[in-house]
């Protein structure tokens, strides 16, 4: 979308033009409701795009665009594929997105010759549309486990001009590292922090933004919220790590609206340092209990009792 809107994203200056996403997996309402979160994220809507993206939603269907014949399991288009063909021909995208190599590739991935036929087919229409092909593709077990990313004949990453790979944090459930397999034409290892927010990925560099801001100022009124609501209802939180700790409680409550746990506990910092959350202890001395509270609901509470 960045690239039909000539904007910049994630730190990247895609090329303009117009784009083809041949969408497998998701129906026609996701689609259009991510797309709706993603041009949000941009400060754009679905007019902006002015008719230069054409999305061909094919959950459901068969969306292959080679097949294999029975006899001599040698692989051959599809109708499809020369639908697509004649599309591109019409259209001129800039870009062409397949999702997914598991719907859209009808051989075997193990088969280095039916790959590198499929991935030789690609690079025709390439060529003879002048535009670059993305192929979405899920990782194999063993890719995920050795961190390579791969599925299937190692044809796929050989016959390919460059391979990135999309993989989430184990720690904070809401970054993503995009990290560069191959280059040919570029510096092969690079990787880019992106972070999930509000139904788009934003680049998450270490630098304050105003996305960063939004964020940190989203997990503090979400961090206060819940602590008002969970000691309103009588039960304890901690700032310590135990059973109560309040970050690891919050994270389990349905209305946490998206914060994640490591999103809480810096919200529990910020908010220790500006003095908006203290601990205060309760009970006689011999049998004292810890609660965590809000600084603006104690006051609140004294002043009505005084009152």
């Amino acid at each position: 979308m960045a690239g039909v809107l000539g904007v910049q994203t994630l730190g990247f200056s895609p090329a303009e033009g117009r784009v083809v996403y041949f969408a497998a997996e998701d129906d026609e309402g996701e689609l259009r409701r991510r797309g709706h979160d993603i041009l949000r994220s941009l400060g754009r809507t679905w007019a902006d795009l002015s008719g230069d993206m054409r999305v061909i939603p094919m959950a459901g269907k068969d969306a292959e665009l080679v097949t294999e014949r029975r006899r001599s399991r040698e692989l051959e288009l599809t109708t499809l594929a020369k639908r697509i063909t004649d599309l591109l021909a019409e259209f001129r995208p800039r870009l062409l997105i397949l999702d997914t190599a598991a719907d859209v590739f009808g051989g075997d991935e193990i088969n280095r010759k039916q790959v590198r036929f499929f991935v030789s087919m690609l690079r025709r229409i390439a060529m003879g549309f002048d535009l670059a092909v993305l192929l979405l593709s899920h990782p194999s077990v063993a890719g995920m486990q050795t961190g390579t990313g791969l599925s299937g004949s190692t044809a796929w990453n050989n016959s390919v001009r460059s391979r990135l790979y999309f993989t989430a944090d184990k720690t904070d459930e809401d970054l993503r590292l995009l990290k560069n397999m191959k280059a040919n034409y570029g510096r092969k290892g690079a990787e880019t922090k992106l972070r999930w927010h509000e139904g788009a990925f934003i680049l998450d560099d270490g630098k304050p933004t105003a996305h960063a801001a939004l964020l940190a100022n989203h997990a503090d009124e979400v961090f206060l919220k819940l602590l008002s609501s969970i000691n309103g209802s009588g039960r304890r939180v901690s700032s310590s790590r135990s059973t109560a700790y309040a970050p690891t409680v919050m994270a389990a409550l349905p209305e946490r609206e998206g914060a994640s746990k490591r999103a809480l506990e810096e919200a529990m910092a910020r908010l220790f340092t500006e003095n908006k959350i203290a601990v205060v202890k309760e009970g006689p001395p011999s049998r004292q209990r810890e609660r965590l509270v809000v600084v603006e609901d104690e006051v609140r509470q004294k002043r009505m009792t005084s009152d």
